[in-house]
Protein backbone atom coordinates (compact mmCIF):
# COMPACT_ATOMS: atom_id res chain seq x y z
CA UNK A 1 0.00 0.00 0.00
CA UNK A 2 1.79 3.25 -1.47
CA UNK A 3 -1.00 5.79 -0.68
CA UNK A 4 -1.16 6.77 3.49
CA UNK A 5 -4.12 5.05 4.44
CA UNK A 6 -7.33 6.29 6.86
CA UNK A 7 -6.79 4.58 9.61
CA UNK A 8 -9.29 2.77 11.68
CA UNK A 9 -9.31 1.76 15.31
CA UNK A 10 -11.98 -0.81 15.61
CA UNK A 11 -13.00 -4.40 16.43
CA UNK A 12 -16.28 -6.49 16.12
CA UNK A 13 -17.99 -6.53 12.90
CA UNK A 14 -19.66 -2.83 12.88
CA UNK A 15 -17.28 -1.42 10.49
CA UNK A 16 -17.09 -4.78 8.29
CA UNK A 17 -19.67 -3.61 5.46
CA UNK A 18 -17.46 -0.08 5.71
CA UNK A 19 -14.59 -1.91 5.01
CA UNK A 20 -15.52 -3.80 2.15
CA UNK A 21 -17.05 -1.23 0.43
CA UNK A 22 -13.46 1.15 0.94
CA UNK A 23 -11.99 -2.11 -0.21
CA UNK A 24 -14.02 -2.49 -3.66
CA UNK A 25 -13.33 1.00 -4.81
CA UNK A 26 -9.85 0.45 -3.86
CA UNK A 27 -9.48 3.64 -1.00
CA UNK A 28 -6.18 3.28 1.35
CA UNK A 29 -7.14 2.04 4.80
CA UNK A 30 -5.68 -0.15 7.34
CA UNK A 31 -7.34 -1.43 10.84
CA UNK A 32 -5.99 -1.70 14.03
CA UNK A 33 -8.42 -4.55 15.81
CA UNK A 34 -8.55 -5.68 19.49
CA UNK A 35 -7.07 -9.14 20.16
CA UNK A 36 -8.73 -9.38 24.01
CA UNK A 37 -12.68 -11.23 22.77
CA UNK A 38 -13.39 -13.62 25.43
CA UNK A 39 -16.49 -15.21 23.88
CA UNK A 40 -17.98 -17.49 21.02
CA UNK A 41 -15.33 -19.76 19.40
CA UNK A 42 -12.40 -17.11 20.03
CA UNK A 43 -12.99 -18.14 23.74
CA UNK A 44 -12.45 -22.15 23.39
CA UNK A 45 -9.25 -21.20 21.55
CA UNK A 46 -8.13 -18.31 24.19
CA UNK A 47 -8.50 -21.13 26.74
CA UNK A 48 -6.81 -23.80 24.94
CA UNK A 49 -3.98 -22.20 23.60
CA UNK A 50 -3.31 -19.24 26.33
CA UNK A 51 -3.37 -17.42 22.79
CA UNK A 52 -5.30 -13.74 22.15
CA UNK A 53 -8.38 -13.82 20.25
CA UNK A 54 -8.81 -13.95 16.77
CA UNK A 55 -12.23 -13.87 16.03
CA UNK A 56 -12.19 -10.27 14.95
CA UNK A 57 -8.98 -10.39 12.89
CA UNK A 58 -10.71 -13.32 10.38
CA UNK A 59 -14.36 -11.32 10.28
CA UNK A 60 -12.24 -8.15 8.81
CA UNK A 61 -9.58 -9.92 6.83
CA UNK A 62 -12.87 -12.05 5.40
CA UNK A 63 -14.73 -8.31 4.83
CA UNK A 64 -11.37 -7.48 2.52
CA UNK A 65 -11.56 -10.73 0.88
CA UNK A 66 -10.81 -10.68 -2.99
CA UNK A 67 -11.30 -14.65 -2.96
CA UNK A 68 -14.56 -15.64 -4.74
CA UNK A 69 -17.66 -16.66 -2.71
CA UNK A 70 -17.44 -19.96 -1.68
CA UNK A 71 -14.14 -19.98 0.01
CA UNK A 72 -15.09 -17.25 1.68
CA UNK A 73 -18.20 -19.45 3.26
CA UNK A 74 -15.71 -21.80 3.84
CA UNK A 75 -13.77 -19.83 5.81
CA UNK A 76 -16.63 -18.39 7.49
CA UNK A 77 -18.70 -21.55 8.64
CA UNK A 78 -19.00 -22.78 11.66
CA UNK A 79 -18.71 -26.21 12.90
CA UNK A 80 -22.16 -27.83 14.09
CA UNK A 81 -23.38 -27.85 17.44
CA UNK A 82 -23.66 -31.41 18.31
CA UNK A 83 -20.14 -32.40 19.38
CA UNK A 84 -19.79 -35.57 17.83
CA UNK A 85 -21.08 -34.16 14.58
CA UNK A 86 -18.41 -31.10 15.08
CA UNK A 87 -15.34 -33.54 15.11
CA UNK A 88 -16.58 -35.46 11.91
CA UNK A 89 -16.54 -32.24 9.98
CA UNK A 90 -13.57 -30.95 11.17
CA UNK A 91 -11.80 -34.03 9.78
CA UNK A 92 -13.67 -34.35 6.65
CA UNK A 93 -12.79 -30.57 6.08
CA UNK A 94 -9.15 -31.74 6.75
CA UNK A 95 -9.38 -34.15 4.41
CA UNK A 96 -10.68 -32.53 1.42
CA UNK A 97 -14.27 -34.35 1.71
CA UNK A 98 -16.91 -31.97 3.27
CA UNK A 99 -19.75 -30.70 1.11
CA UNK A 100 -18.07 -27.13 1.77
CA UNK A 101 -15.20 -28.18 -1.02
CA UNK A 102 -17.13 -29.22 -3.72
CA UNK A 103 -17.66 -25.60 -4.98
CA UNK A 104 -14.12 -24.46 -3.94
CA UNK A 105 -12.03 -24.03 -7.49
CA UNK A 106 -8.87 -22.58 -6.07
CA UNK A 107 -6.06 -25.44 -5.80
CA UNK A 108 -3.63 -23.30 -4.05
CA UNK A 109 -6.70 -21.87 -1.70
CA UNK A 110 -8.11 -25.81 -0.78
CA UNK A 111 -4.01 -27.09 -0.31
CA UNK A 112 -3.34 -24.64 1.58
CA UNK A 113 -6.79 -24.67 4.25
CA UNK A 114 -6.54 -28.68 4.37
CA UNK A 115 -2.69 -28.94 5.00
CA UNK A 116 -3.32 -26.04 7.94
CA UNK A 117 -6.35 -28.01 9.27
CA UNK A 118 -4.35 -31.20 9.10
CA UNK A 119 -1.59 -29.82 11.17
CA UNK A 120 -3.80 -28.67 13.51
CA UNK A 121 -5.89 -31.23 14.33
CA UNK A 122 -3.13 -33.32 16.30
CA UNK A 123 -2.47 -30.21 18.23
CA UNK A 124 -6.13 -29.69 19.59
CA UNK A 125 -6.29 -30.93 23.09
CA UNK A 126 -8.97 -33.34 23.22
CA UNK A 127 -11.15 -31.73 25.79
CA UNK A 128 -11.26 -28.69 24.03
CA UNK A 129 -14.82 -28.46 22.27
CA UNK A 130 -15.23 -28.57 18.80
CA UNK A 131 -18.80 -27.33 18.47
CA UNK A 132 -19.54 -24.00 16.82
CA UNK A 133 -15.62 -23.27 16.42
CA UNK A 134 -15.79 -21.20 12.93
CA UNK A 135 -12.86 -22.44 10.07
CA UNK A 136 -11.39 -19.53 9.95
CA UNK A 137 -11.03 -18.54 13.42
CA UNK A 138 -9.06 -22.77 13.80
CA UNK A 139 -6.66 -21.81 10.53
CA UNK A 140 -5.59 -18.73 11.98
CA UNK A 141 -4.72 -20.30 15.18
CA UNK A 142 -2.61 -22.87 13.72
CA UNK A 143 -0.78 -20.57 12.02
CA UNK A 144 -0.70 -19.07 15.01
CA UNK A 145 1.13 -22.07 16.69
CA UNK A 146 2.98 -22.97 13.54
CA UNK A 147 4.76 -19.47 13.31
CA UNK A 148 6.33 -19.68 16.77
CA UNK A 149 3.25 -17.91 18.44
CA UNK A 150 3.26 -14.91 16.54
CA UNK A 151 0.16 -13.05 15.85
CA UNK A 152 1.58 -10.61 13.14
CA UNK A 153 2.62 -14.01 11.02
CA UNK A 154 -0.77 -15.43 11.45
CA UNK A 155 -2.48 -12.52 10.64
CA UNK A 156 -0.57 -11.32 7.72
CA UNK A 157 -0.54 -15.22 6.30
CA UNK A 158 -4.11 -15.47 6.32
CA UNK A 159 -4.41 -12.06 4.59
CA UNK A 160 -2.08 -13.14 1.82
CA UNK A 161 -4.38 -16.37 1.50
CA UNK A 162 -8.19 -14.59 1.38
CA UNK A 163 -6.09 -11.67 -0.87
CA UNK A 164 -7.40 -9.41 1.74
CA UNK A 165 -7.46 -5.41 -0.17
CA UNK A 166 -6.48 -3.90 3.04
CA UNK A 167 -4.12 -3.74 6.19
CA UNK A 168 -5.25 -5.59 9.21
CA UNK A 169 -3.13 -5.73 12.68
CA UNK A 170 -3.80 -6.45 16.16
CA UNK A 171 -3.19 -3.63 18.36
CA UNK A 172 -0.88 -6.05 20.47
CA UNK A 173 0.07 -10.00 19.92
CA UNK A 174 -0.11 -10.14 23.54
CA UNK A 175 -3.04 -12.16 25.18
CA UNK A 176 -4.95 -10.19 27.59
CA UNK A 177 -8.74 -9.59 28.90
CA UNK A 178 -10.74 -6.53 29.31
CA UNK A 179 -11.90 -5.44 32.74
CA UNK A 180 -14.84 -3.02 32.80
CA UNK A 181 -15.56 -0.86 35.98
CA UNK A 182 -18.97 0.06 36.77
CA UNK A 183 -20.83 3.28 38.47
CA UNK A 184 -22.72 0.65 41.13
CA UNK A 185 -19.01 -0.69 42.03
CA UNK A 186 -18.61 -3.80 40.71
CA UNK A 187 -16.05 -5.24 38.20
CA UNK A 188 -16.59 -7.24 35.27
CA UNK A 189 -13.15 -8.92 33.90
CA UNK A 190 -14.22 -10.44 30.61
CA UNK A 191 -15.39 -8.81 27.17
CA UNK A 192 -18.30 -11.07 26.57
CA UNK A 193 -19.73 -10.36 30.43
CA UNK A 194 -20.48 -6.11 29.25
CA UNK A 195 -21.15 -6.39 25.49
CA UNK A 196 -24.68 -7.62 26.04
CA UNK A 197 -24.58 -9.82 23.89
CA UNK A 198 -23.77 -13.48 25.79
CA UNK A 199 -24.86 -12.08 28.98
CA UNK A 200 -27.33 -9.25 29.30
CA UNK A 201 -26.76 -5.45 29.49
CA UNK A 202 -24.60 -4.15 32.05
CA UNK A 203 -27.76 -2.20 34.48
CA UNK A 204 -25.05 0.40 35.59
CA UNK A 205 -23.14 2.83 33.29
CA UNK A 206 -19.57 1.58 32.45
CA UNK A 207 -16.79 4.17 34.39
CA UNK A 208 -13.86 2.87 33.16
CA UNK A 209 -12.16 -0.07 31.54
CA UNK A 210 -8.72 -1.76 31.71
CA UNK A 211 -6.54 -4.66 30.93
CA UNK A 212 -6.22 -7.76 33.28
CA UNK A 213 -2.42 -6.91 32.83
CA UNK A 214 -0.25 -4.79 30.89
CA UNK A 215 0.47 -5.35 27.22
CA UNK A 216 2.79 -3.53 25.07
CA UNK A 217 1.96 -2.25 21.58
CA UNK A 218 2.53 -4.08 18.48
CA UNK A 219 5.31 -2.81 16.35
CA UNK A 220 3.68 -3.11 13.29
CA UNK A 221 0.29 -0.87 15.19
CA UNK A 222 2.55 1.79 16.07
CA UNK A 223 4.04 1.66 12.29
CA UNK A 224 0.54 2.35 10.70
CA UNK A 225 -0.48 5.01 13.22
CA UNK A 226 2.88 7.04 12.05
CA UNK A 227 1.87 6.79 8.25
CA UNK A 228 -1.53 7.69 9.21
CA UNK A 229 -3.07 10.52 7.03
CA UNK A 230 -6.52 10.01 8.89
CA UNK A 231 -7.26 8.34 12.12
CA UNK A 232 -10.99 7.83 12.45
CA UNK A 233 -12.64 5.83 15.71
CA UNK A 234 -15.56 4.86 13.99
CA UNK A 235 -19.29 3.55 14.79
CA UNK A 236 -19.33 0.29 17.19
CA UNK A 237 -19.12 -1.46 20.08
CA UNK A 238 -17.75 1.90 22.32
CA UNK A 239 -15.71 0.65 25.25
CA UNK A 240 -14.65 -3.32 23.88
CA UNK A 241 -14.40 -2.29 20.11
CA UNK A 242 -12.74 1.28 20.10
CA UNK A 243 -11.20 2.25 23.38
CA UNK A 244 -9.86 -1.61 23.51
CA UNK A 245 -7.75 -0.96 20.85
CA UNK A 246 -6.17 2.56 22.69
CA UNK A 247 -5.14 0.29 25.94
CA UNK A 248 -1.50 -1.33 24.89
CA UNK A 249 1.33 1.07 26.16
CA UNK A 250 2.52 2.90 23.52
CA UNK A 251 -0.62 3.46 21.57
CA UNK A 252 -1.60 6.96 23.51
CA UNK A 253 1.86 8.46 22.70
CA UNK A 254 2.08 7.33 19.23
CA UNK A 255 -1.38 8.59 18.76
CA UNK A 256 -0.10 11.76 20.09
CA UNK A 257 3.25 12.41 18.30
CA UNK A 258 0.85 12.00 14.84
CA UNK A 259 0.01 15.09 12.49
CA UNK A 260 -2.87 14.33 10.89
CA UNK A 261 -7.00 14.77 11.76
CA UNK A 262 -8.54 12.46 14.64
CA UNK A 263 -12.46 11.98 13.88
CA UNK A 264 -14.49 10.31 15.85
CA UNK A 265 -17.99 9.30 14.31
CA UNK A 266 -19.87 8.35 16.88
CA UNK A 267 -22.79 5.24 16.92
CA UNK A 268 -26.19 6.36 15.90
CA UNK A 269 -27.67 3.09 16.89
CA UNK A 270 -27.55 1.77 20.08
CA UNK A 271 -25.06 0.09 22.05
CA UNK A 272 -25.42 -1.70 25.22
CA UNK A 273 -22.31 -0.92 26.40
CA UNK A 274 -23.12 3.14 26.30
CA UNK A 275 -25.67 3.09 28.95
CA UNK A 276 -26.30 6.00 30.76
CA UNK A 277 -24.06 7.36 28.85
CA UNK A 278 -24.69 10.73 26.80
CA UNK A 279 -22.55 11.90 23.38
CA UNK A 280 -20.78 14.58 25.55
CA UNK A 281 -19.51 11.36 27.96
CA UNK A 282 -18.31 9.80 24.79
CA UNK A 283 -16.23 12.78 23.81
CA UNK A 284 -15.01 13.25 27.48
CA UNK A 285 -13.89 10.00 27.35
CA UNK A 286 -12.30 9.20 24.00
CA UNK A 287 -10.06 12.25 24.04
CA UNK A 288 -8.83 11.16 27.81
CA UNK A 289 -7.11 8.57 25.55
CA UNK A 290 -6.52 9.77 22.43
CA UNK A 291 -5.78 13.30 20.31
CA UNK A 292 -9.45 14.66 19.02
CA UNK A 293 -9.99 16.98 16.24
CA UNK A 294 -13.51 16.49 14.58
CA UNK A 295 -16.48 15.23 15.83
CA UNK A 296 -18.23 13.99 12.52
CA UNK A 297 -22.37 13.64 12.86
CA UNK A 298 -24.76 12.56 10.50
CA UNK A 299 -27.87 15.43 9.79
CA UNK A 300 -30.24 13.84 12.05
CA UNK A 301 -28.00 14.53 15.10
CA UNK A 302 -31.45 13.48 17.24
CA UNK A 303 -29.89 9.97 16.74
CA UNK A 304 -27.10 10.38 18.94
CA UNK A 305 -27.43 10.24 22.75
CA UNK A 306 -27.86 13.72 24.34
CA UNK A 307 -27.69 17.46 22.69
CA UNK A 308 -24.24 18.12 20.91
CA UNK A 309 -21.95 19.90 23.05
CA UNK A 310 -21.05 23.14 21.16
CA UNK A 311 -19.53 24.45 24.74
CA UNK A 312 -16.95 21.16 25.34
CA UNK A 313 -16.49 21.32 21.46
CA UNK A 314 -15.09 24.86 21.25
CA UNK A 315 -13.15 24.65 24.20
CA UNK A 316 -11.65 21.67 23.65
CA UNK A 317 -10.53 22.80 19.74
CA UNK A 318 -12.69 20.13 18.38
CA UNK A 319 -14.64 21.23 15.17
CA UNK A 320 -17.64 20.00 14.21
CA UNK A 321 -18.80 18.43 11.33
CA UNK A 322 -22.71 17.43 10.62
CA UNK A 323 -23.03 16.10 6.58
CA UNK A 324 -25.45 12.78 5.39
CA UNK A 325 -23.62 9.77 6.74
CA UNK A 326 -26.09 7.14 7.23
CA UNK A 327 -28.61 4.65 5.29
CA UNK A 328 -32.45 5.04 5.87
CA UNK A 329 -31.85 2.00 8.37
CA UNK A 330 -29.58 4.12 10.24
CA UNK A 331 -26.75 2.14 9.62
CA UNK A 332 -23.07 4.15 8.40
CA UNK A 333 -23.15 4.71 4.46
CA UNK A 334 -19.46 3.39 2.93
CA UNK A 335 -20.17 5.67 0.39
CA UNK A 336 -20.92 8.92 2.65
CA UNK A 337 -18.20 8.15 5.22
CA UNK A 338 -15.24 7.94 2.24
CA UNK A 339 -16.96 11.19 0.89
CA UNK A 340 -16.78 13.19 4.71
CA UNK A 341 -13.55 11.81 5.14
CA UNK A 342 -12.14 12.76 2.49
CA UNK A 343 -12.94 16.60 2.73
CA UNK A 344 -11.71 16.58 6.99
CA UNK A 345 -8.51 18.95 7.13
CA UNK A 346 -6.63 20.04 10.02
Amino acid sequence: MRARPILFFSGGTALNEVASAFAAHGESAAYLMTPFDSGGSSAVLRRAFAMPAVGDIRSRLLALSGLDAPCVALLSSRLPQDETAARAALAALAEGRHPLWQAVVRPAFRHGVQSALRRLLPRLPDTMPRQGACVGNLLLAELYLRHGRSLRAATTLFARLVHARGIVHAVTGASAGLCASLASGATLCGQHLFTGKFFPPVSSPIRAMHLSRPVTASPAALSWIRRARLVCYPPGSFYSSILATLLPQGIREALAATHCPHVFVPNPLPDPELYGHTLADQLRILSRHAPLTHLLLDTATSRYAGPVPLDWLHSHHVRLIVCPLLQPDGRLSPALLADALGRVRL
